[in-house]
Order: C-alpha cells, then structure tokens, then sequence
C-alpha cells in the first residue's frame, strides 16, 4: 500500500467526525487557489495548510490536500501549454511597443522605436538555449547560478526560455528562471533610468508647465535639436506631452516586482506564450502576429503578443506600467514609495483577481524574498538606485 494510500486509509474515521461544512469550507478554499497555483508555483499552497492544520487537525487536512494536490497535477498535465493570462478592465489599448507588430495604428508603431539605451557594449549576448542543461551551462558560465554575496550581476542577455524548463525540480526551476531574468530585467531598467537622466537635465532648462508639441516653437529655442527630436520621441512613447507628467512615466520599478510577475504570469517560465512567443507578462495585441488563446471567447479578437526576446517582453511590460491609465495608481504609489509590496497594491486592474492578484503578487515577492534582488548593480554599468532619483 502507498504511502498515500496508507494516510488515506487511517485518516477515515477523523474526516468523518468532522463536520460537512468545515470540510467543504477547507475544499473550497484550496479550489479557490487553485489557479494561483497553476500560475504563481505551489508556494501558495502552504498558507492554505498551515491554516487548515490550526482549525481541524493533520491527518484530515494531509488527506484533503493530497487528494486536491492530485487534482491540481492532473488539471496542469493536461493544460500546460496553454497558461490563461489577466488583463486590465481597459485593455484596448494595451498593446505591443516594441514587438514587431503590425496594429494598424500609426501611435503604436510610431512608438516602437527606443529613444534611449544603455551602454551597449558591456552587454553579452548569448544564443537561445536549447536545453535547461544549456541555460544553466550559461548561468555558471557568466556567474549567475550562484548569486549569494555578490553585489552586481553580469549583463548577460539570453534570448528566451526553452521549452523543458518544467522538468528541472521546482528549486532549481525558480533558481533558473529568476537568475535569467534578473540581468535581463536589470538591463531594460537601465534604459529607463538613462531615459530619465536626461530628461531631468532638459527639464531644468524649461519653465513649468511646457507643453512638449512639433507645433509649440516657444519650448524649442530652449533646447538643442538632439534634445528635441529626444523629447518628441518621448513624448510619444510615453503618452503625454506635459513635463510634469512624463517625469511621473518615465521610471523603473523594483526588480522584485517584475520577477514576481514574470513567474506568475508565464507560469516559471514554461507557459506556451513564453516559451514560443517570449511573452512572459500575458500582454495582449490586436495586431496580425500574435498567438491566439486556447480560451479566448467566442467574438474576441485579441491574441497574445509575441516578442523577438524576453527583453523585449520586460520593455513592453514596463511601458505598459508606465503609461496606461489602468496603472495610475501605481505611479502615485510609486512617488511616495519604492517598496515592491506597496507597489503591488497599484495592480488591482492587472488581473480580473483583483485584490486576490495583489496578494499572489506579494506572496510571490516575500516568500521567495525577491527584494534582496532590488539592490543588485549591473557589472560595469551605471549605478541605477531608488525610484524618481
């Protein structure tokens, strides 16, 4: 008899004491986390049993889980390669920056072209790994696997994801996935912080209040041309031609907070969106090129974008962040505070969860204690500190 099968067997007699409605209290709530599980990694799961433990006893609580667990692994072998992804209540516009896609809009292609980024010189690129045995001979190789005690990361760029990711054990899985991400992460967040610098030395030449339009000449005389054409460009990519308000887009985020993300959304990595189309934020396009969802709904026309690099993913999920006024409450947060928990609170319109989501979110960034990430530098690259610096 299995071990299963042997807790099973002399649990009976205390399940059936207890009363109906503690029992289906405690399914209910493990369903209910279910798809937190599937998405955000079993991790989520111990809260519901610590909590079951306290109210009715171990044996029962051991046997409801197994048989749930078994649940859960049936539903994900059978759906993995189609992870469902959230979206914001206003989602029309929530498109691809910088993915090749063709959205018909002439804004969105407009802004596909990056007005700033780092030093590209320091940053290696490597080829796409076949393997996790390829991913990992990678993250040994630049110094990645092993983080403990280092203070800057390497610059190393990997492509995407391979397709086997789910079969290394779930600690070498979340070690994989967050140590490739972290640089890559790290990288985009540079090109945000140069974006910032300078507009920061340009703003001090413009008086309050400028209006950044082609047609308003009085600004103009006040700049150079290279600052100029940079801010028009900035302007557009951001959304908003008001100095002010562009001072509040044009920021990082704690790294933390998109690792979170990332894991959750792409499911570690191993989602089919990610792992074929590098989409490790579930973001949606209108446009020809996208991948189109297993459970979209009869009459939806919206596909999930696909990216050449999962850089390119974290630039366009960053830009999402930052200019779309689903999110604006997660600036005004982000004026105030740059804690990666507080932060997660400005989310609420990321997922149809809701507040579910922000908790997943900040369980994500606590349990893994993802903020020891958030003070890591890029090895010979600037600086990038606190948020609105």
């Amino acid at each position: 008899m299995s071990i299963c099968s042997h807790l099973k067997t002399i649990s009976t007699q205390s399940i059936v004491k207890l009363s109906a409605v503690k029992v289906l209290g405690l399914v209910c709530m493990t369903l209910q986390r279910i798809n937190s599980v599937r998405r955000g990694g079993f991790d989520l799961v111990q809260p519901i049993f610590q909590h079951g433990f306290k109210r009715i006893g171990f044996f029962p609580v051991l046997v409801i889980f197994l048989l749930v667990a078994n649940g859960v692994t049936l539903y994900l072998h059978h759906n993995s390669n189609d992870v469902p992804v959230y979206h914001p209540a206003s989602v029309k516009t929530r498109v691809s920056a910088f993915a090749p896609l063709a959205t018909g809009s002439q804004f969105e292609q407009g802004s596909q072209e990056e007005v700033i980024s780092v030093e590209k010189s320091a940053i290696r690129e490597v080829s796409q790994p076949l393997s996790t045995n390829d991913l990992i001979v990678h993250l040994k190789q630049f110094g990645l696997w092993d983080l403990d005690g280092k203070n800057e990361v390497e610059p190393v760029i990997v492509p995407g994801f391979p397709v086997n990711l789910q079969h290394l054990d779930v600690v070498s899985k979340k070690r994989a996935f967050f140590h490739t991400l972290l640089p890559v992460a790290k990288v985009a967040l540079g090109e945000i912080a140069e974006e910032r610098q300078q507009l920061l030395a340009i703003a001090e030449k413009l008086p309050h209040g400028t209006r950044i339009t082609a047609t308003d000449s009085g600004w103009q005389s006040a700049v150079t041309d290279d600052e100029r054409s940079f801010l028009l460009k900035l302007a557009e990519k951001y959304r908003s031609t008001e100095i002010v308000e562009l001072l509040e887009r044009v920021d990082g985020l704690p790294v933390s907070l998109i690792l979170a993300q990332g894991a959750i959304e792409s499911s570690w990595g191993t989602s089919r969106f990610a792992t074929q189309g590098n989409n490790l934020f579930g973001v949606w396009t209108w446009g020809e090129k996208g991948m189109v969802p297993t459970e979209r709904l009869a009459g939806k026309t919206h596909k999930v974008a696909i990216y050449e690099s999962i850089l390119d993913s974290v630039r366009d999920y960053m830009l999402t962040l930052n200019r779309h006024m689903a999110y604006n409450d997660l600036r005004s947060i982000r004026l105030q505070s740059a804690d990666p928990l507080h932060l997660a609170e400005g989310l609420k319109l990321y997922s149809e969860r809701g507040d579910e989501y922000i908790s997943d979110v900040q369980m994500m960034i606590d349990f893994n204690k993802l903020q020891r990430f958030d003070t890591l530098q890029l090895a010979g690259q600037p600086a990038v500190n606190s948020l609105n610096s």
